[in-house]
């Protein structure tokens, strides 16, 4: 408690902000276990950290850096300050499509790591038997997911979109294997999402913070209509 003080005092930046503002302390000053709110899929992966320390805003350090394996992520904002906090944010647009994918944050005496298991990896979702996605409404089909791991992970949830909205059109699931199995409405929607979520909030593979993934895997495939 007497360092995280010691680091607040250091750090109020007494005469750059209204007498509103509320104090700056650097991510290494504090002791609490930092949140890190993450996503991951084939366009973006970003991170989100918050810190509670009661009324202060925390920013990083100078010497923060991030990294995915080898590739260095972004800094979009360093956190910002004055009568209201925003946390810090980091990304990297177009990681690579691999298993097994590392996010490391260090700062001056600590680091964070945050396995990424197979959230990177292509995903797809074939129709079987093998065919075209043209149906007849009303048509029971059935698709098969990869990897085949998907099902056993996560919990599938489906949506029809027609002209980019949302249809009322929930379908029943049967999960059988890796495959899904499921009746296709009669409105002709013309767009199906497969979100696979988790079963836990928490993020298992995250060492030096809290790690709580923010977005589901989603799998978006065109319709057409017999």
């Amino acid at each position: 408690m007497d360092r995280l003080i010691t680091g607040l005092a250091a750090l109020v930046l007494a005469g750059c902000f209204g007498e509103s503002a509320l104090p700056v302390a650097l991510l290494s000053s504090v002791n609490a276990t930092p949140t890190v709110v993450f996503s991951a899929d084939a366009t973006r992966v970003s991170a989100l950290i918050r810190v509670n320390v009661g009324l202060a805003c925390v920013v990083l350090d100078d010497d923060f850096a991030a990294k995915l394996d080898d590739l260095p992520m972004m800094i979009k904002s360093r956190g910002t300050t004055g009568e209201e906090c925003s946390p810090p944010v980091i990304e990297l647009e177009a990681p690579p499509r691999v298993a097994g994918g590392l996010i490391t944050m260090t700062y001056p005496g600590h680091e964070i790591s945050i396995g990424l298991g197979d959230l990177l990896v292509m995903r797809s979702m074939v129709v079987v038997p093998d065919g075209p996605f043209v149906f007849e409404p009303g048509q029971r089909i059935a698709l098969r997911l990869s990897p085949a791991a998907d099902l056993t992970q996560y919990r599938p949830v489906l949506y029809f979109s027609l002209a980019g909205m949302t249809t009322m059109d929930v379908p029943a699931l049967e999960v059988v294997g890796d495959e899904l199995h499921f009746t296709l409405p009669m409105t002709r929607p013309d767009s199906l999402e497969v979100l696979l979520i988790r079963y836990q909030d928490v993020w298992p593979l995250c060492g030096g913070a809290q790690c709580l993934m923010q977005h589901p895997i989603s799998i978006v495939q065109a319709l057409a209509w017999k």
